[in-house]
């Protein structure tokens, strides 16, 4: 996907979206409505940090910036080794 609200719209209840590391901080433009979990990249780095070289990616980190709108029906979704910046 190109942003990330274009990932969230193809989602279902109960998706996982993995949120790759970017120099641009991710935005969230509509209420989210649906239960999605969200992991970034400082989960691979807390979870694995004493794996031998445990990321394969830069070290920029994975942004949500802005504000957005927890709605009905996103009960139980959760934000995972991310920044939010609102």
């Amino acid at each position: 996907y190109t942003t990330l609200q274009a990932a969230i719209n193809d989602a279902v209840n109960g998706d996982t979206l993995y949120i790759e590391p970017s120099t641009t901080a991710y935005s969230i433009t509509s209420p989210l409505t649906k239960r999605i979990v969200f992991i970034g990249d400082g989960y691979q780095k807390g979870t694995n940090a004493n794996l031998i070289n445990p990321l394969s990616f830069s070290l920029n980190e994975s942004t949500i910036t802005g504000n957005f709108t927890i709605d009905n029906g996103a009960q139980n979704s959760a934000f995972i080794g991310m920044r939010l910046n609102g």
